[in-house]
Order: C-alpha cells, then structure tokens, then sequence
C-alpha cells in the first residue's frame, strides 16, 4: 500500500514539475529580452556603467549567450577597461572559437593595452573567419605599424583607403608611413587628402572608438530560439488498406515502390499470396 501511494505522489510531483518548466523557461526568457534591451539602451546613450551593470546580470541569467558577452565586452571598451574586455572575449571563444566578432573585439582590447602582437593574432584570426569589414584593416595596420611591419601596415591602409576613402585617419596613416619608407610624393599627396576632409569635415571622429566602429560593435539584439507549440502536431493513424488494394486481402510484404517505367510515376509492388510481385 505505501509503495503504491509512493508511486502515485512521484507521479503527481513529476507532472507539477512539468508544468513548470516551460512557464519558469518562459519567464526566463521574458528576463533575459528585457534585461538585454535596457542594457543597449544604456550603451547606445553612452552609459557604460549601467550597461556593464545590466549586461552582468543578463549573463547571470543566461550566462551560455554569446551575444550578452560580447555585449558586455563592448561596454568594458567603451567604460576604457580593456582588460575585462578581454576576459569576456575569452569567457565568449569558450562559447563560440570561430566567431569573427570577438576576436576583432579582443584585438582592439589588446591594442589599448599596449599589447601589439596579440591585437595582431586576434585580427588576423578575425580577418581569416571574415575579410570583409574595413575597420578590421584599420585596425591591422595599427598592430602592424606598432610592431614596425611598415609593408604589411601600408597594405592594410591602402585596402581601407580603396573601400572607404573618406575614412577620417586613413590619408593620414598612409602619409606618413610613406614619408617613413622614402615615397615622399605619395606621402604628400596622402597628406593633401587628409587636409581636404578635415576641412570639408571639421569634426571628423577621433579617439579608438571612432576608428574600431563597425558592425562588430554594435549592441547584439536578444535572441530567443523559438519554442515549439506545446501542443505539437497532431497526427492521425487510419486504415487505409481498403482504399489502396480494393477487395484484395492476399497481398503482403515484402513490398517497394519503385518507378518501373521511369516516367516519374512510382508504383508500389507487393507479393500476392503465393505468387511474384504485382504492382
């Protein structure tokens, strides 16, 4: 009698049970959406205290999301901590190793760092999993011309000079790393072009931040994976026997469906009593 009654209380706690993981999911869910919009609303306006705050506790939430730690990694770059910054990329490659995103996002970390050949392996990681992302070759031909790789440094700008040429700091690289490298008249005309956009554009963006823009640093939206309807997909067995083989009740398996005439029309053929195959 006590192990009956037992059986019967699991029965109903497991039922409970089930019964509240998909509204405790739910309400999760719910957290982690409002939780990740007000944190890119504080990074948008520039707030990166309170972003760092709120995206913290969307990892405490669901601390699998990449998109939360490389939001969070953004804004310990826009509060000038790059070492956190770096720990979320690292917490993030654990998640994700081929994501192009934060390997930019680390090798910008490590450039405010002062850490040049690790920003360079961090871009060019980034660079093999995505080529196509100008600030990318901004950003290389800084570590290259920190690490005194003044050809790969020139190459890396003239890429970024060819898609985007009216990049605010781009001329100016270019001429000087000429001037270094004795091309003086390509140093000159360098120069010339970044004269002209600072004068067309006075209040051209400065500062690490202006440079590193691009879509690897703007907040990710939250991302919920679609949840399948709890009711699923109803499905209905008939018998259908009679419909497919009339009166006949001697065919049986072994069976197939072969297109014998190869004319796209497939025919089901079946052993009939004793006999061969009919179709």
């Amino acid at each position: 009698m006590l192990e009956r009654l037992s059986r019967i209380i699991f029965r109903v706690w497991l039922l409970v049970l089930i019964g509240l993981i998909p509204a405790c999911s739910k309400k999760s869910e719910d957290q982690f959406t409002q939780l990740m919009t007000r944190g890119n609303g504080f990074f948008e306006k520039g707030d990166a205290t309170n972003a760092i705050a709120t995206y913290l506790k969307v990892i405490t939430v669901a601390p699998e999301s990449l998109d939360a730690r490389l939001n969070l990694a953004n804004a310990y770059l826009l509060a000038g901590d790059p070492g956190n910054a770096i720990e979320q990329c690292r917490q993030a490659l654990s998640l994700d190793h081929n994501s192009a995103a934060t390997y930019y996002i680390m090798g910008c970390a490590y450039l405010r760092s002062n850490q040049a050949e690790p920003a360079l392996q961090a871009f060019q990681q980034s660079k093999h999993i995505d080529q196509a992302v100008t600030a990318l070759n901004f950003q290389l031909g800084l570590a290259q011309d920190r690490l005194g790789h003044l050809d790969d440094a020139i190459a890396e700008f003239e890429t970024v000079a060819r898609f985007e040429p009216q990049h605010p700091s781009v001329h100016y690289q270019l001429s000087r790393l000429y001037q270094r490298v004795g091309r003086a008249a390509e140093a000159a005309s360098e120069m010339e072009k970044h004269q002209q956009l600072q004068s067309r554009n006075p209040n051209l963006p400065r500062g690490p931040a202006a440079f590193e823009r691009c879509k690897y640093t703007v907040p990710r939206i939250a991302f919920v994976l679609e949840q399948p309807d709890r009711q699923g997909v109803r499905v209905r067995f008939v018998e259908a026997t009679s419909a497919a083989f009339g009166q006949a009740s001697n065919y049986h398996g072994p069976m197939a469906v072969v297109d014998f005439n190869h004319d796209g029309q497939n025919s089901l053929f079946v052993v009939e009593g004793d006999r061969d195959f009919d179709s």
